[in-house]
């Protein structure tokens, strides 16, 4: 599976997904870039989006990526400290997500 993970996620947490291609919006040169233009540039070339943008979903429309699907976390912050442990729910999240559905991890 490709994922991208948003800017506002340390780029060190693609490592904890060894078995997917996981880039970062860094990456691939993306940085600053608004939602709605990122969500086109990656939706073709990507599987899943993972976020912590919980206000993403009420300002895009995901419809309009069908064969793409995003996965929002709900953390106190960005640290890794506080992500960690949302990454076996994630894990599970990549195994069963579906194209064009949004999964929010509390």
């Amino acid at each position: 599976m490709k994922i991208v993970l948003d800017e506002c996620l340390p780029i060190r947490l693609r490592l904890e997904f060894p078995e997917h291609e996981c880039v970062t919006v860094q990456y691939l040169q993306a940085k600053g870039t608004f939602d709605g233009p990122l969500l086109q540039k990656i939706a073709s070339a990507f599987d899943v989006l993972i976020t912590i943008d919980g206000n993403m979903q009420y300002q895009q429309n995901f419809r309009k990526y069908p064969q793409f699907s995003v996965i929002s976390l709900s953390a106190e912050n960005n640290s890794m400290k506080r992500l960690l442990p949302l990454v076996p729910a994630i894990r599970t999240a990549l195994r069963t997500i579906q194209p064009g559905q949004h999964i929010r991890i509390p």
